[in-house]
């Protein structure tokens, strides 16, 4: 039977081959819940997951032996702590690396970073990088509920394995006795003793570790919560927004919360985000449509052209124009302003093919003509996503096939 010390050096010791794999199942079966699967089928972000899965593949094997050398130093290599420390360490150097990936770096390189290098929409990015760490989450949770059931089946085992060794003890020593030698006796009273001792301070030491570490997460916690609720109550509020938007049930409500935090916190970090999200929810949620645009193009005039909403702004004015407001003219000026700052950019098909109609709508068929030949140069071969009315990806179809039915 294992010692106690033996079974801490197998905690979340598990084959790379199976870790990897039971990661990819997981990940998969995520994207199967939430109606994500889109995310393998598009070469960005199938990529971008693959790689994340690589990563959490080598802090995952890795973490369980750094953990142990820390807590070998420590004397502290027991079960019951290597059963929550291996795990909260992985999740610590998790939580780092999305930290790394979504704050830090978009602070160094832009907020839009991610996106025009994945070339896809914002949300679509976001929805790519959070269900991806939210999986690793649910990895990581199970890798626990495993390692818990190892731990109480080896408790049990020890636990008889030391029950049969002092029962034959204690029947040798009074077979002993009963023939005058209790020598024999003293010795095996002596060895239990000792094992019961040693058992217990194993046991106190891992008890009083898990009671400190504890505690000390407890308050790490009440006072995040704590600074968040006093001092940072417009997280709360954006937080709150975002909930009333995605649920579908209340898109004035949620505007409300939008226009509250925009005017009691107009020096929130996200300010711009917030302001996006109320122009979006005039627009897509509550169909007034007029306003909406009104928003989008105030929102350019205070955060310019190069901020991380601006591309899906003009493009959105653009399809907005034309399709709700049934202005082509208004419409053509912003395809062309957006042809101008983003030639590059995520909705640049939808815009070539958008001004195209416009122009149509307009009667000018020679100019019309000339778009369209200009708009195959630049796009022909390529394939491009399509988007619902709630910007999530809906599918991906070559450009020909797109621009089908617009020849003058």
């Amino acid at each position: 039977m294992e010692s106690p010390r033996e079974f801490v050096s197998t905690q979340y010791r598990i084959h790379p081959l199976v870790f990897l794999v039971s990661t990819v199942v997981v990940v998969l079966l995520f994207q199967m819940l939430t109606g994500n699967t889109y995310l393998m089928l598009l070469a960005s972000s199938c990529w971008l997951i693959i790689t994340l899965i690589a990563a959490f593949t080598v802090i995952g094997l890795m973490t369980p032996r750094f953990a142990s050398l820390f807590l070998r130093k420590l004397d502290l290599d027991l079960p019951t702590v290597g059963l929550w420390f291996h795990p909260f360490l992985m999740t610590v150097l998790i939580s780092l690396a999305a930290i790394g990936l979504l704050v830090v770096w978009p602070a160094y390189a832009g907020r839009g970073y991610w996106s025009s290098f994945l070339h896809l929409n914002p949300k679509v990015t976001t929805i790519a990088f959070t269900s991806t760490f939210f999986s690793f989450g649910t990895m990581v949770v199970l890798l626990v509920l495993h390692e818990i059931m190892r731990y109480l089946t080896w408790s049990v085992a020890i636990a008889e394995d030391l029950w049969r060794s002092t029962e034959g003890e204690a029947t040798a020593a009074v077979a002993s006795v009963a023939k005058g030698d209790v020598s024999a006796f003293q010795a095996s009273l002596a060895s239990f003793k000792e094992q019961f001792m040693q058992l217990e301070a194993v046991r106190q030491r891992a008890k009083h570790f898990n009671r400190v570490s504890s505690f000390f997460v407890f308050v790490a916690l009440i006072v995040s919560g704590c600074w968040v609720v006093f001092f940072r109550p417009e997280v709360i509020l954006f937080y709150r927004g975002e909930i009333q938007l995605r649920s579908f049930r209340e898109p004035e409500t949620a505007f409300e919360t939008f226009e509250h935090l925009a005017r009691k916190f107009p020096k929130y970090q996200y300010i711009d985000t917030v302001k996006f999200f109320a122009a979006w929810t005039l627009e897509r949620r509550l169909g007034r449509y007029a306003e909406g645009a009104r928003r989008y193009a105030e929102f350019l005039n205070e955060f310019g052209s190069d901020n991380v909403w601006a591309d899906e702004i003009v493009a959105s004015l653009v399809k907005l124009h034309l399709d709700k407001l049934h202005d082509p003219k208004t419409a053509i000026g912003w395809a062309r302003r957006y042809n101008t700052q983003f030639p590059e950019g995520i909705m640049a098909p939808h815009v070539a093919l958008y001004e195209v109609r416009a122009l149509q709508e307009l009667g000018r068929t020679a100019e019309a003509l000339e778009a369209l030949e200009h708009a195959k140069k630049r796009f022909e071969g390529r394939q491009i996503e399509l988007y619902d009315n709630e910007d999530n990806f809906a599918s991906r179809i070559p450009f020909e096939a797109a621009m089908r039915g617009l020849d003058p």
